[in-house]
C-alpha cells in the first residue's frame, strides 16, 4: 500500500507537472501527500574565507532561502487545494535538498523527485539529487522526467528483472502500481549463448498478488540495459519503468551502475527505482 508520499519541491520549470502526477497517485491510492521544500545549504562565497564573511550576509541568505521555500509550499498547497485532495501537508526544512529528502523519504512509502535538467538555471539543488536519494533512502523513489506530461495511474508498465536483490526490492515496491496497470511487461536480458533467466516463480508471485495481464520478454541484445529499456518503453508506449538501482557507497561517493545512470540521464517516462 502507498499510504504516504513525499514530493520534493524545488521550483524547477516542471515542478507543477510533477506535483500534478503526485496528486494523481495520492488520489488513486488514498495516500497522504507531503510537499517538502528544503531551503538548501548556505555556503560562504568561494573567494572569501568562511571566517571573513559578514554574519549578516549568512543570516540574510538563510532568510531569503527560507522565504523561497515557503513560497514553494504555498504554491503546492494552492495546487493541491484546487485538486481537492483530502490528506496533505507542506513542510519547509532547513537543510540541503538531498539530506532533507532522504531523511523524510525513509519514513514514507514513495518519494517523487525530478530528473536533473542540464539546461536549468544553477541553484542550490544538488546535480546528483536523484542518485543520492535513490541510493540513500532505502525506499522506492519515482523519478519524473523534466520534459513532458505523465499520466497516473500507469497503464503500461515495463519492469526490468535480473534476479537480483535490487530487482526483488523494486518489484515489491511497485506492487500497488502494477496491480492497477492495464499491462505489465517483464523484461530480461542475456548474452548468447546464456540461457534465459527462470521466471516461473516470479510469474506465480505476481499472480498471487493480483497483478494481471503480465507478459515476459527475454531479450538477447548487444546494447546496455538502460538503452534497451528506453527502446522497449517507446515500442510499448509504456508510461512507467520499474527497475532496481544498482550502486554502492564508496568513501562517501555514490557509484552507480551503468543502467541506472543511463536511465537517469536519458529517461523519457517516469522510472520507479529501489536500491
Amino acid at each position: 500500500m502507498i499510504q504516504t508520499i513525499v514530493l520534493h519541491l524545488d521550483g524547477s520549470a516542471n515542478s507543477a507537472t510533477r506535483t500534478e502526477l503526485a496528486i494523481a497517485i495520492a488520489r488513486e491510492h488514498g495516500s497522504h501527500l507531503i510537499g517538502l521544500a528544503p531551503t538548501g545549504e548556505v555556503a560562504a562565497p568561494i573567494e572569501f574565507g568562511a571566517s571573513l564573511v559578514d554574519p549578516g550576509y549568512l543570516i540574510a541568505t538563510r532568510q531569503y532561502l527560507r522565504k523561497c521555500a515557503q513560497l514553494l509550499c504555498e504554491a503546492f498547497d494552492a495546487q493541491v487545494a484546487a485538486a481537492a485532495l483530502g490528506s496533505h501537508e507542506s513542510r519547509v526544512v532547513e537543510s540541503g535538498h538531498a539530506a532533507g529528502v532522504i531523511a523524510l523519504a525513509r519514513a514514507a512509502d514513495l518519494t517523487v523527485i525530478g530528473q536533473f535538467e542540464p539546461r536549468a538555471a544553477a541553484d542550490r539543488v544538488e546535480r546528483d539529487l536523484p542518485e543520492q536519494v535513490v541510493l540513500g533512502c532505502g525506499r522506492p523513489v519515482l523519478v519524473v522526467p523534466y520534459a513532458g506530461r505523465h499520466r497516473a495511474p500507469a497503464r503500461q508498465v515495463l519492469a526490468a528483472w535480473n534476479d537480483s536483490r535490487e530487482s526483488a526490492h523494486a518489484f515489491a515496491a511497485a506492487l500497488p502500481l502494477l496491480r492497477r496497470a492495464h499491462g505489465v511487461t517483464v523484461l530480461t536480458q542475456r548474452e548468447a549463448p546464456a540461457r534465459p533467466l527462470p521466471t516461473q516463480d516470479l510469474a506465480a508471485w505476481l499472480r498471487h498478488h493480483g497483478v494481471a495481464n503480465v507478459r515476459f520478454a527475454d531479450e538477447v541484445a548487444p546494447i546496455g540495459v538502460g538503452d534497451l529499456l528506453l527502446s522497449r518503453a517507446a515500442d510499448l508506449d509504456a508510461d512507467l519503468i520499474v527497475m532496481g538501482a544498482w550502486g554502492q557507497s564508496r568513501l562517501k561517493e555514490w557509484a552507480l551502475g551503468g543502467a541506472t545512470r543511463s536511465l537517469l540521464q536519458q529517461m523519457t517516462v517516469p522510472v520507479l527505482m529501489a536500491h
